[in-house]
């Protein structure tokens, strides 16, 4: 971890402890590279929060490669710790400015492990060398993930965080977001794109399941091809669809519409190639 880093880290950290104080959250702090050192636990009682916050202050950053999975067996050691208050809500943050050198099979297992004793994980990234895929591994979220850069002032640094916590509070009882469906459309047909959609279920309703179940975005938004409009087309070009439909529900067996008539491409709902002309 860069010293510019470990500065941003402490400076939102403090600025947390400064702002929500001791009495109501009670705090651990852990500092990791190579090795993982526990400067403070949840047994440690402070008078004041001025005198927690010049100990944060004074605390120096450990050199080598995250060890991620390490980290997190000692966020779980102290979270069994006979200290802590057996109804609290449990939140642990991960800050990370580089890839870590973990085995990902021990981050999972270690994940595991904390989410069966109720801990929500909020991971940080610092920079563009922080791996994503380090913090989405133990985040259950996309909205429990913050990137950070160092031009960022540290107070929005810790607003982040604190909003993310109090998200992942209300949310934490929910599975992990299933894969995205796949695209109900290949393009844009009709001035209307695909979609697709992914499904979480509320496993555990205790920590919290404040939300949708299903989210939805638009796929594939692309305009399908021979659907402009390059006409125009005669009159004698369209037909009605049946004896009893007037010409106004006419259609066409082409993809070129006329200038200002309205078409469609085929879709596998709708495989012929047609257009409704308004009269």
């Amino acid at each position: 971890m860069s010293d510019a880093t470990f500065i941003l880290m402490k400076n939102a950290v403090t600025q947390i402890m400064d702002q929500y104080g001791t009495d109501r959250i009670h705090y651990s702090v852990i500092i990791f590279g190579s090795i993982v050192t526990t400067q403070v636990t949840f047994d440690r009682r402070f008078p004041e929060k001025n005198e927690l916050i010049r100990q944060v202050a004074r605390y120096g950053k450990v050199d080598g490669n995250p060890n991620l999975s390490a980290a997190l067996e000692e966020a779980k050691r102290i979270y069994e710790l006979q200290s802590v208050r057996p109804n609290a809500r449990k939140v642990l943050v991960v800050i990370l400015d580089a890839p870590s050198a973990s085995n990902t099979t021990a981050v999972k297992k270690a994940v595991t492990e904390l989410d069966r004793k109720d801990v929500l994980v909020i991971g940080v990234g610092i920079e563009s060398s922080a791996n994503e895929n380090d913090l989405i591994g133990i985040t259950k979220d996309d909205r429990h993930l913050i990137n950070a850069t160092l031009n960022k002032p540290y107070q929005e640094v810790a607003r982040e965080i604190i909003e993310a916590i109090f998200y992942g509070i209300n949310t934490a009882g929910f599975s992990q977001w299933g894969d995205w469906s796949a695209c109900s459309k290949s393009c844009r047909s009709g001035g209307v794109a695909g979609t697709q959609e992914r499904r979480r279920i509320c496993e555990i309703p205790r920590r919290g399941c404040v939300g949708p179940t299903v989210e939805t975005r638009e796929c594939n938004i692309q305009n399908c091809e021979d659907c402009g409009e390059i006409g125009p087309l005669e009159d004698g070009s369209y037909e009605a669809s049946s004896s009893a439909q007037p010409p106004r529900f006419a259609k066409l067996n082409t993809t070129n519409p006329g200038v200002n008539k309205q078409g469609w491409c085929p879709t596998a709902e709708d495989p012929e190639q047609y257009l409704q002309i308004n009269l």
